[in-house]
C-alpha cells in the first residue's frame, strides 16, 4: 500500500510539473505576473510530491511495519507529556490569536498598543492613587470627609497608610507606589511560591511569572496607581507563614489584617488560615478573633470617619453596578448580559448572577467538606485557586487591574498537579488543563484584540473556577506535597 502511494505521488508530481510548464502554451489566465508565480509554485509542488514519493519507495517494510501497538505506544507518549507542554502549547495558540494576528495581520501599521488600557474618565497616570491622596489632603486641610463624594472606597487605615504620600507629592508618590507594586509582584509570584514548592521544578513559575510582567492586567494596575498586588502579596505571605512557619502565626494574622484593610476582598482567604478542618473550636476562635481585630482597625482614624466609611461601603455594595467592560465582578457580568441582546440570558441575567454566586459558594463548601471528611490538613492549592476566583468576582465592582493576583495561584496549582497513572484520567486531566490554561492566557491580553463577546474576562474566570472544581473531584483532591509542615492545635 505504501509502495503504491509512493508511485502515485511520483506520478502526480510529474503531471503537476508538466501541466505548469505548459500553462503558457495553453494560454490559461491573463495576468502574466500572477501566472508566472503560479507556474513556479506548481513546479515546486510537483518536485515536493516526487521527493515524497521516492521517500515512500525507500521504506523498508519488514523493519517499519506500523501496527496497532505502535499507534497505542505513540498515544501513550503523547498522554505522558508533562503538563507544562500543554500549558505552553495553549499559550502559543493564544499568542498567535491575540498578539501576532491583531498586531501584524490586521493592518499594514502596528496599532496593537493604541488605547488598549481602558481610559474611562482617567486623564493622567496614577489617577486612582492621586484621587485618594487628594481626598486625604482635603480632609486634613479643609476638614472635608474623604468619603463625602462617594469616590474613595478605602478603609480609614488605608488612608492613614497613604497620608505620608502628601509629603512626596505627585508624581513622586506614584513612582514609589509603582516600585512597591513591582516588588510585591516579585514577592508574590517568584519568591513565595518557591517557599511553597521548595524542591519542585520551577518551570511554571518562570513561564507564568515572567510573562505576567508584560500582561495587560499588570500594566493596568500600574497605570491606575492601584495596590492590589501589595494587598495580595501580604495575604499570600500570611498564608505561607501560618501554614509553614506556624510559630510566627501572629505575624501572619497582622499581615492578613493589613491586606484586608487595604482591599476588603482578601477576607475570603481566611479559609486558608486553617490547618486542621476537624479542629472547629480553634478555627472558629481564630476567625472570630480576626473579624473583631479588623473591625476595631476601622476606628483608627476616629469614630466619625468609621461612620462615613460604613455608609459609603454599604451604599456601594447595595447600589453600584458597573457598565464598564473591564469589570470582572459577577454583578458586572450580569449587567453585561441584561444590556445585551442574548435572548433568554438577557431576561434571566439576575438569576444567572445569583446562580454563579451560589455555585462559587457550593464549590468552596464542597472542597472544605471533602477536606474535613478525608481528614486532610495543611495548605491546599485547589482551595487557594477557588478563593482567588472569589476575590476577583464577588465584590460589586472588580476591575481587570486585579488580574495579576491570579498568577501566583496558577503557578502553585499547576506545579502541584499530581502524577497520574490511569490513562483515561490522564487524558481527561490534559483536556481540562488545556481549557484552564487557555482561559488564563486569554486574560493577559487587552480587550482591543478580542471580539466584543469576550471583552469581559468573567467567562475566563468562571472557566478556571469550574475546571479547578472538576480537577479536584476527578483527582480526588490529590496534589504533590508542597513544603512540609507540622500540624499542632493552636489559634
Amino acid at each position: 500500500m505504501i509502495r503504491k502511494s509512493g508511485l502515485m505521488f511520483i506520478l502526480l508530481g510529474v503531471l503537476s510539473i508538466l501541466f505548469f510548464l505548459m500553462i503558457d502554451a495553453l494560454r490559461i489566465g491573463n495576468n502574466q505576473e500572477t501566472i508566472g508565480a503560479a507556474q513556479i509554485l506548481g513546479i515546486e509542488f510537483g518536485i515536493t510530491l516526487i521527493v515524497v514519493g521516492f521517500g515512500f519507495l525507500k521504506i523498508n517494510f519488514s523493519e517499519n511495519k506500523i501496527t496497532k501497538k505502535h499507534v497505542i505506544a505513540a498515544l501513550h507518549k503523547i498522554v505522558d507529556l508533562p503538563s507544562i507542554f500543554w500549558v505552553v502549547t495553549t499559550f502559543l495558540a493564544l499568542y498567535l490569536l491575540f498578539f501576532i494576528s491583531p498586531m501584524f495581520f490586521s493592518t499594514i501599521k502596528v496599532q496593537y498598543f493604541f488605547k488598549y488600557i481602558p481610559d474611562a474618565w482617567a486623564p493622567y497616570l496614577g489617577f486612582d492613587i492621586e484621587t485618594t491622596v487628594r481626598h486625604i489632603n482635603e480632609w486634613l486641610t479643609k476638614g472635608v470627609s474623604p468619603y463625602s463624594d462617594g469616590i474613595v472606597p478605602y478603609t480609614p487605615l488605608t488612608l492613614a497608610l497613604f497620608t505620608p504620600f502628601i509629603i512626596l507629592g505627585y508624581p513622586d508618590y506614584l513612582k514609589l507606589l509603582t516600585m512597591i507594586t513591582l516588588a510585591s509582584y516579585i514577592l508574590a509570584t517568584f519568591i513565595i511560591p518557591l517557599f511553597f514548592l521548595q524542591n519542585r521544578k520551577p518551570g511554571f513559575l518562570l513561564l507564568l511569572g515572567v510573562i505576567g510582567l508584560f500582561s495587560y492586567g499588570f500594566q493596568f494596575e500600574i497605570e491606575r496607581g492601584q495596590f492590589n498586588m501589595i494587598a495580595f502579596a501580604l495575604c499570600l505571605l500570611a498564608v505561607y507563614i501560618f501554614n509553614y512557619q506556624h510559630n510566627f502565626r501572629y505575624f501572619a494574622y497582622l499581615l492578613f489584617s493589613i491586606a484586608v484593610q487595604l482591599k476588603l476582598y482578601p477576607a475570603i482567604f481566611v479559609v486558608m488560615l486553617v490547618r486542621d478542618w476537624r479542629d472547629w473550636k480553634n478555627n472558629i476562635r481564630r476567625v472570630l478573633g480576626l473579624a473583631v481585630f479588623n473591625f476595631l482597625l476601622l476606628f483608627v482614624m476616629g469614630y466619625q470617619l468609621f461612620l462615613d466609611f460604613m455608609r459609603q461601603i454599604t451604599s456601594r455594595q447595595l447600589s453600584l453596578q458597573s457598565s464598564r467592560f473591564e469589570d470582572l465582578s459577577i454583578s458586572g457580568f450580569t449587567y453585561f448580559l441584561s444590556e445585551g441582546d442574548y435572548g433568554i440570558l438577557s431576561r434571566y441575567a439576575g438569576v444567572i448572577g445569583i446562580l454563579i454566586l451560589a455555585l462559587l459558594g457550593v464549590i468552596l463548601l464542597a472542597i472544605i467538606l471533602h477536606l474535613n471528611r478525608n481528614r486532610e490538613t495543611g495548605f491546599n492549592p485547589y482551595l487557594l485557586m477557588v478563593c482567588t476566583i472569589g476575590a476577583l468576582m464577588i465584590p460589586t465592582a472588580s476591575f481587570d487591574y486585579k488580574l495579576p493576583i491570579l498568577t501566583a495561584p496558577m503557578i502553585i496549582f499547576l506545579s502541584c498537579m499530581p502524577a497520574i497513572r490511569d490513562t483515561y484520567e490522564k487524558a481527561a486531566s490534559i483536556a481540562i488543563i488545556i481549557l484552564m490554561s487557555a482561559a488564563y492566557w486569554s486574560t493577559l491580553y487587552p480587550f482591543t484584540v478580542k471580539s466584543p463577546v469576550f471583552y469581559r474576562n468573567s467567562p475566563a474566570l468562571l472557566t478556571i473556577l469550574f475546571t479547578t472544581a472538576i480537577l479536584y473531584f476527578l483527582l480526588k483532591g490529590k496534589f504533590e506535597n508542597t513544603a512540609t509542615n507540622k500540624i499542632e492545635k493552636s489559634i
